[in-house]
């Protein structure tokens, strides 16, 4: 199952399956001061997940009404890593692993090994016909998890994005 973002920011966007346009979730994170609360919608309205983002202190996620802070749901998968290792509603453990000089993740199952999400970020086809909207690849056996999977890949892509514009204003 293919499913895209139709914005480039993955704290602001509508997500749809790529095959039928069918919107699957909304995802929004109004203004605030002092930390931000990004809101997960269904495709039928319904608040499924918050994450709270916070200026200070521990951010934290809600899903299916449970809280917990980031760092124990989505822990990294190491100390010099950017991975985090997510285990799921399903009860298996994967980690969303960034790829180096690529805008992308892939999610790797724990006990198989096999990827089973592979993202891809935007190309906006500026020389060349071949534009596209970030997206997710997801294979069949985990799209009963796809909750947590949109999740957990907007806090991933959110991080990488922040460790990315703080490197390049350190370096300018």
């Amino acid at each position: 199952m293919d499913v895209i973002f139709l914005s480039n920011h993955p704290l602001e966007s509508t997500v749809v399956d790529a095959a039928t346009g069918s919107v699957m979730y909304t995802i929004n994170t109004p203004f605030t001061f002092g930390g931000r609360t990004t809101s997960v919608r269904n495709a039928h309205g319904k608040h499924i997940a918050e994450l709270n983002l916070r200026s200070f202190g521990h951010d934290r996620v809600q899903l299916y009404g449970e809280t917990m802070d980031v760092s124990e749901w989505l822990p990294r998968d190491g100390i010099f890593t950017s991975s985090r290792r997510l285990l799921a509603p399903n009860g298996r453990s994967y980690v969303w692993k960034k790829h180096m000089r690529k805008s992308h993740f892939s999610l790797l199952d724990c006990q198989t090994n096999q990827v089973v999400v592979e993202t891809h970020g935007a190309h906006h086809g500026i020389f060349s016909s071949n534009s596209r909207k970030m997206g997710l690849h997801v294979s069949p056996e985990v799209t009963p998890i796809m909750d947590a999977i949109v999740l957990s890949f907007i806090y991933c892509e959110k991080k990488s994005r922040d460790m990315d514009k703080a490197a390049s204003a350190a370096s300018a």
